[in-house]
């Protein structure tokens, strides 16, 4: 019996506490619906410093981390930086993230399509 067990251990078996890879969206992810599962880290990953900070519809079942930005080189009033929205899925459930903008660059303003980020999480238990 117990090589059996150990046979299992050895072929990379999981247990019920671990929490399934980050799941990394970005711009082109807008508009769209994705699932993850309860303990997976959902990240949005946004590549201009104009998006307002993404928020999550319930907290209770999206809970946001810490934010980080990656500056990247380019010209001035550009809004070139990338930023991390990191949140933790904490209960199944449905749950809309968002953010919005109003300019594209330095006295450029977006398009309408390009004005509101929306993505619907759905949360499995």
């Amino acid at each position: 019996m117990a090589v059996g067990m150990v046979g299992v251990a050895g072929c990379g078996g999981t247990t019920a506490s671990s929490a399934p890879p980050p799941l990394r969206l970005t711009d082109s992810a807008n508009g769209t619906t994705v699932a993850a599962e309860v303990g997976q880290q959902v990240v949005i990953h946004l590549t201009s410093s104009y998006w307002s900070p993404v928020s999550s519809s319930d907290a209770k079942l999206l809970t946001p981390g810490t934010v980080s930005s990656s500056p990247v080189s380019c010209p001035p009033g550009e809004g070139c930086a990338s930023v991390d929205f990191p949140f933790t899925a904490e209960a199944a459930g449905s749950v809309q993230l968002t953010a919005s903008r109003h300019v594209c660059g330095e006295a450029k303003p977006c398009a309408p399509d390009q004005t509101n980020f929306l993505v619907t999480v759905r949360i499995s238990g």
